[in-house]
């Protein structure tokens, strides 16, 4: 730092020292005022008035040549260029002159500028290019310059390229131009150039007139023909002879300029007819036979003006007499002349006929043989015997089949010789009446016998038919099955082999029959008598009536949604009589009902049409349905209204009768109904679906609305917990299932879900496993696990704001697959190899942590009912569809009628798909997720019990305890009979004791048309048909059916109930088989006092049209210190329902 400030000082002071010496010297140098004591003299700048003008020079000469005249100044003086040596560009440039004063002591020079005069300079070429040739026609710019040289750079052109010049060598102006244009200037000269003859271009040739084989060209006139010059078309050598046809020949155009232009060579076609030749003779015919073509005759001699030979125009023809007969001479030479056809007399003598006679024998008659050639009379064969007329001479070939009516060949006799299989072919030639016989070794069926000729009803029946005859006969038959006094009944089903089934109810007999296959005319049947199985001891029947007390009998109580049905076609009376607990508005249309506008489509099942009202739900089991006239109606017969609201995400609109897929924007769909509307299926069978329009919501806003449920994971839509009631009630109220289910709480004719004037409980949509199919006009995907999980709790949110009373059920899934995959994993399973099946592809069960859609489900509403969320139920039952009927002969028994005994078992003996941990069904394999324990990479998964009800019940017990189970769709069909009652009633006891808590039975058909399955539920529910309460016990009590050697529950089924109102013990007994059952139902833990009687109802094939009461039943109290009572030794009829009703 005092080094810098140091530096910085001396510096300083040396600028200031500097100063004052200047100053100091210019007060020495001029005094105090004064002058110094030298001066210095200034020269003067003379004035030029005016400059010199400068004489031209040509560029490349430099200033000096040029002269400088003129100019004047102030001063006497000289004017020179500045830089003589300057050798200025062409033009006028302005140079530097200087004007010298002669006095150059006082006076300075002056310098100026003059413009002088730059000529361009002329090149020297020193030799000129040459030139390309060119055709006439053509400019000089076609021709190419090459070559010459010139004193400076440039190049050559054509002083006027668009002359065309004249044929020949010509002289062409051409012009050398300088690159630098500017200082040089540009030099002309000529070039010889050739101009050769163009050749014109022909657009038409001529045509030719036709000439005769022998004419040379100059016969033929050429016409027509168009070139781009003047001239003349003509044969390039007219002496030529063409061959007959169509030759193409030479023709050469030649320009009426012949200088300037070439000639032109092309082909023309012309025709060229063939000769005809001049025959001078014709020949002679040798004589034939009658009979005989024109070929056996030989013709000689006969001469013409070419070669060539002659023949029998027609050699087939068969002259009836001596005849001119047509004969053609061919030419040699048949290219160029013609064939010529004369006649010639030809003599025919009379031929002797002779019959060939065709006989078989075993059999004598029926054989059919062909005959070659025909006969005279134009018999081509026969079926023996039959006789054939030939000329003597003729060889004739016969044919026999190698077995025919069962018989087989065996040999010929009278044959020439014989050849083919087995010597099946005769050859004979005829020169006498002959005979020939075809031996066949013919076996004879005489007779059918069939046997049984008794079945036993309920069981299956072998018949046998033993076939009569002679010979190598066939013992194959055919069978049939009649009945001629069945009417409306069943005769059962026979197979092709003779088995029998049996039907139920069973005629008095049937007919079997079996005909010959080889004979069809002879046939065998048997009366067959149907006799019912004796009377038998049945299993013995056990009811706890201290059930209530022994957990370990799982005590519960029946809920009565249990024997719920579907409201779809249910009538009133059907109703009446069933008296069911539940009706629910269900079913595919529910999903997009519109309660504001009580419109609804149809989707799928009807060509996706728009309708006012629900199709035929109660009490319009033939008509439209407002969901205001169902709940109203439902409540008013005591059943508990179940609702549908929807999750996928779309309601119809108002516009009745539009459909999706009109005929006008798809017109090749499969089918259409009379309003033009499509069923969405190609003739190729693709399916059209919400995403073929030219939009993604062009489609779906034909018939409906987008109302997209609350997803409760977005929080920007739904209240979070802890938000004020109003907020909530507002956010549910502008939900469509919130703003549904509050128009009906909040109307004064109506209520709340437990006012039992409202709607009881509410269905979380409908089979979401179909909505990418039944409903893919709206909804073309494949569900997936947040979908339905997050929608259905949103939506059951918004329901249980606007009723807390309401009760939910979901998710209504139904194909057993979708229990424990997506439908998006099920179609990934579908595309992925190698096995192709619903478990193939589960990528979205694997996002979500690999747990089966259900359980997730139900994991998902437990958590956001939880008291870290929303702390209130938010599902009270989770609810599936059980379509587990089982199969028979490849086909469901479910949705048809009663069939043969065969499938009246397999139906009954299905029902155990919802308990039975050994009951499997090949339609029902594990779910073969990769972490099951039991899972496999076969393609061919092991089968799983279903157990339905418990695995439900322990889903619900591990995922979501406390939500009750119900099962809201399921059909095992056989409703119009007493097997479909059977059936019913087992499933509906097994409801019971499996403590199911909701169902929901869907119909067949009008529930007036399957009246035995009303009256399955009515022996549950209004027993006596009075509608006086007169049901079931609600209270489980134990039951069992045991026996030894022998499946008890497909004998008798029992279930065991107790009424809380009056502590009536009710007892449920159902005969499964075809015959009587005899047996004890022993009362557990009841003491009957002496002289108890039950009240006994029945319903079977008896009667169909009723529940009979029977004779009341003693019930025998306990002996000693015992606690039974018992209902000893009751005979339960075959197919039948029986229930006890016992005091307490």
């Amino acid at each position: 730092m005092p080094i810098i400030q140091r530096g910085w000082t001396v510096n300083v002071w040396g600028r200031r020292a500097a100063f004052w010496l200047s100053i100091l010297a210019g007060l020495w140098v001029t005094g105090c005022g004064g002058k110094g004591s030298s001066t210095t003299q200034t020269k003067s700048t003379p004035t030029i008035s005016a400059w010199p003008t400068a004489s031209a020079i040509i560029y490349g000469q430099t200033l000096a040549l040029s002269t400088l005249t003129g100019g004047t100044a102030s001063v006497s003086g000289s004017f020179a260029w500045t830089t003589s040596t300057t050798a200025p560009g062409a033009g006028t440039p302005s140079e530097s002159v200087t004007f010298t004063p002669t006095d150059t002591t006082d006076y300075n020079t002056a310098t100026g500028s003059v413009s002088v005069l730059v000529n361009p300079a002329t090149p020297t070429v020193t030799a000129w290019p040459t030139a390309s040739a060119i055709t006439f026609g053509q400019t000089l710019a076609s021709s190419t310059l090459s070559g010459g040289t010139a004193s400076v750079a440039g190049s050559f052109v054509w002083a006027t390229s668009t002359t065309a010049p004249a044929t020949g060598t010509t002289s062409e102006s051409v012009t050398f131009k300088p690159s630098d244009a500017t200082d040089y200037n540009t030099v002309p000269g000529s070039v010889n150039v050739t101009v050769n003859q163009a050749t014109p271009t022909v657009t038409a040739w001529p045509m030719a007139s036709a000439i005769t084989y022998g004419q040379t060209l100059t016969s033929s006139a050429l016409t027509g023909g168009t070139a781009s010059v003047v001239g003349a078309f003509a044969w390039t050598t007219p002496t030529t002879v063409p061959s007959a046809g169509t030759p193409s020949e030479s023709v050469t155009f030649t320009p009426s300029d012949a200088v300037d232009y070439n000639t032109v060579t092309g082909s023309v076609n012309l025709t060229v007819n063939k000769t005809t030749p001049t025959v001078t003779a014709w020949p002679t015919a040798s004589a034939i036979t009658s009979g005989q073509t024109l070929a056996s005759s030989t013709l000689s001699g006969g001469t013409a003006s070419v070669p060539g030979t002659f023949a029998w125009t027609s050699p087939a023809t068969v002259p009836t007499g001596t005849a001119s007969e047509s004969v053609t001479f061919t030419p040699t030479n048949a290219a160029d002349y013609n064939t010529v056809t004369g006649s010639v007399s030809v003599t025919v003598n009379s031929p002797t006929p002779y019959v060939l006679t065709v006989d078989s024998a075993a059999p004598a008659t029926g054989i059919t043989i062909t005959a070659s050639p025909t006969d005279n009379n134009s018999k081509s064969g026969g079926t023996t015997p039959f006789m054939l007329t030939y000329y003597g001479g003729t060889q004739v070939t016969l044919t026999a089949a190698l077995s025919e009516n069962g018989a087989s060949f065996v040999s010929w006799t009278g044959c020439t010789s014989t050849s083919g299989s087995s010597g099946s072919i005769c050859t004979v030639t005829v020169n006498a009446n002959t005979t020939v016989t075809a031996t066949y070794n013919q076996t004879t069926i005489t007779s059918i016998t069939v046997s049984p000729s008794t079945a036993t009803i309920g069981t299956q029946q072998q018949f046998t038919a033993t076939v009569n005859g002679t010979g190598n006969f066939s013992k194959a038959v055919t069978w049939s099955l009649s009945c001629a006094s069945c009417g409306s009944l069943s005769p059962g089903t026979l197979s092709s082999s003779g088995l029998y089934n049996t039907p139920y109810p069973a005629p008095a007999s049937v007919t079997i029959t079996a005909t010959s296959v080889q004979t069809t005319s002879v046939s065998g049947f048997a009366t067959v008598t149907l006799n019912p199985p004796a009377t038998a001891s049945g299993p013995a029947l056990t009811v706890d009536v201290g059930t209530p007390s022994n957990p370990a009998e799982n005590p519960h109580t029946i809920n009565p949604y249990v024997y719920g049905m579907n409201a779809y076609l249910l009538d009133s009376a059907s109703e009446k009589i069933a008296n069911p607990g539940l009706l629910r508005w269900g079913g595919d249309d529910t999903s997009r009902y519109n309660y504001q506008n009580n419109m609804t489509n149809s989707a799928a099942d009807y060509y996706f049409e728009s309708f006012l009202g629900a199709a035929n739900q109660f009490p319009n089991s033939s008509g439209s349905t407002n969901f205001t006239q169902f709940f109203p109606a439902t409540d008013t017969v005591g059943a508990a209204a179940l609702g549908t609201v929807p999750v996928l995400g779309w309601v119809t609109n108002n516009t009745q009768f539009a459909c999706s897929f009109t005929k006008s924007q798809f017109p090749n769909q499969q089918n259409y109904n009379s309003n033009n509307c499509g069923n969405g299926v190609l003739t190729s069978g693709a399916d059209l679906n919400g995403n073929s329009g030219t939009s993604s919501t062009q489609i779906p806003n034909i018939t409906s609305i987008q109302e997209t449920p609350t997803d409760i994971t977005n929080t920007t839509t739904t209240p979070q917990p802890g938000s004020s009631s109003s907020a909530f009630t507002t956010w549910a109220d502008g939900t469509w299932s919130g703003g549904w289910v509050n128009s009906i709480v909040t109307n004064p004719s109506y209520g709340n879900g437990a006012s039992g004037k409202g709607v009881a409980m509410w269905d979380l949509d409908n089979e979401p496993t179909w909505w990418d199919a039944v409903h893919r006009d709206v909804h073309p995907v494949a569900f997936t696990y947040d979908e339905v999980t997050n929608n259905g709790i949103g939506t059951a949110l918004a329901i249980k704001t606007a009723d807390p009373t309401a009760l939910v059920s979901g998710p209504v899934i139904d194909y057993w697959e979708a229990y424990f995959y997506s439908k998006k994993d099920i179609e990934s399973g579908w595309s992925s190899g190698p096995c192709y099946e619903p478990w193939s592809g589960p990528t979205d069960r694997t996002a979500h942590g690999g747990t089966p859609l259900i359980e997730y489900y139900l994991q998902q509403f437990a958590k956001y009912s939880g008291p870290s969320y929303y702390n209130t139920r938010l599902l009270d039952y989770l609810d599936v569809h059980s379509y587990f009927s089982p199969s028979y002969n490849g086909s469901s028994v479910g949705f048809t009628t009663a069939g043969d005994t065969q499938e009246q078992e397999t139906r009954m003996n299905g029902t155990r798909v919802f308990w039975d941990p050994t009951y499997t069904d090949p339609n029902l394999p594990q779910p073969n997720y990769v972490t099951d324990s039991n899972y496999t990479p076969n393609c061919t998964t092991p089968l799983q019990a279903p157990e339905v009800i418990p695995m439900l019940k322990s889903w619900v017990a591990k995922d979501y305890p406390g939500t009750k189970t119900g099962i809201d769709e399921y059909n095992f069909g056989a409703l119009e009979s007493i097997n479909g009652a059977v059936v019913e009633a087992d499933i509906l006891g097994i409801f019971g004791r499996q403590g199911l808590d909701m169902s929901a039975f869907w119909p067949t058909t009008n529930y007036s048309s399957q009246e035995p399955g009303n009256y399955s539920f009515a022996m549950y529910r209004n027993y006596d048909l009075a509608n006086d309460g007169a049901s079931f016990g609600d209270v489980y009590l134990y039951a069992t059916s045991a026996t030894s050697g022998a499946d008890a529950e497909n004998q008798l089924a029992v279930y065991g109930g107790q009424r809380s109102k009056d502590s009536a013990i009710t007892v449920m007994v159902i005969n499964k088989t075809y015959g009587p059952l005899t047996s004890t139902v022993s009362l557990q833990n009841f003491s009957a006092p002496s002289g108890t009687t039950a009240s006994v109802y029945q319903y079977s094939n008896a009667n169909l049209n009723s529940i009979v009461q029977q004779a009341p039943a003693n019930v025998t109290s306990p002996s000693g210190s015992g606690s039974t009572s018992t209902i000893n030794n009751y005979t339960f009829p075959a197919q039948s329902i029986t229930l006890f009703v016992v005091p307490d």
